[in-house]
C-alpha cells in the first residue's frame, strides 16, 4: 500500500484533470484558428478576383456614324 498522504493524491488527480482540459482546449483552440485561417484565406481570394472583375466605369458614346463605343474601365483597389 502507498504511503501518499490523501490531500497530495486529491492534488495530483487535480493536476492531472486540468493537464487535460488544458490539451483539450488547446487543441479546439489551434482547430478554429485553422478553420479561420482557411476562411481568411478564401475570402481573400474571393475579394482579390472581384477586384480584378470590378467594372467602375462603363460609358457608352454614340458615334455619329450610329455605332455605340463602351468604354469599360476597370480597377485595382490595392
Amino acid at each position: 500500500m502507498s504511503d501518499i498522504h490523501p490531500d497530495l493524491a486529491h492534488i495530483s488527480d487535480v493536476i492531472i484533470s486540468m493537464r487535460r482540459e488544458i490539451g483539450i482546449l488547446k487543441a479546439e483552440m489551434t482547430e478554429r484558428f485553422d478553420q479561420n485561417a482557411a476562411t481568411a484565406a478564401a475570402l481573400h481570394d474571393r475579394i482579390q478576383q472581384a477586384e480584378n472583375n470590378l467594372i467602375t466605369h462603363c460609358d457608352i458614346d454614340a458615334l455619329d456614324d450610329g455605332f455605340l463605343v463602351a468604354t469599360v474601365n476597370k480597377t485595382n483597389l490595392k
